[in-house]
């Protein structure tokens, strides 16, 4: 009876795991998506704020709301700073996604193993048991 019992927690580790599995690898895959295109999965408020000059501007305006004497560029040197601006949240996303892709990388190894352990644990009760 204990093999038993043995065999059906193995197995239930063993479901549970594959569930985990399949989470985590569809959160990698983003990550994937996320790295490899990341103005595509970047927040949408902040997409937009890079789209236009004038919109870029107006959030510049707003950032430094507090300094009346600040001026935000105009012409040519705002859109090098929207453009450099773009260019280092696509860099601060990118860095995000990898860091977690990592993360997820780590938590799958750590699946497979406890997976083929009970896998090994609930093919040895069986065998038992039989």
């Amino acid at each position: 009876m204990k093999r038993n019992v043995l065999e059906i927690y193995a197995l239930a580790v063993c479901f549970f795991n594959v569930a985990c599995f399949v989470i985590v690898f569809g959160i990698a895959v983003w990550n994937v998506v996320s790295i490899a295109a990341p103005q595509f999965t970047m927040n949408n408020y902040e997409w937009q704020q890079f789209q236009s000059d004038d919109t870029y501007s107006k959030q510049l305006s707003m950032g430094h709301s507090c300094n009346k004497d600040y001026v935000a560029p105009t012409g040519q040197a705002l859109t090098d700073a929207r453009v450099k601006a773009l260019n280092d949240a696509l860099a601060s996303q990118r860095h995000g996604d990898i860091s977690s892709l990592i993360h997820n990388i780590i938590i799958l190894l750590i699946n497979v193993v406890v997976f083929l352990a009970h896998w090994k644990l609930a093919s040895r009760a069986r065998q038992s048991a039989g």
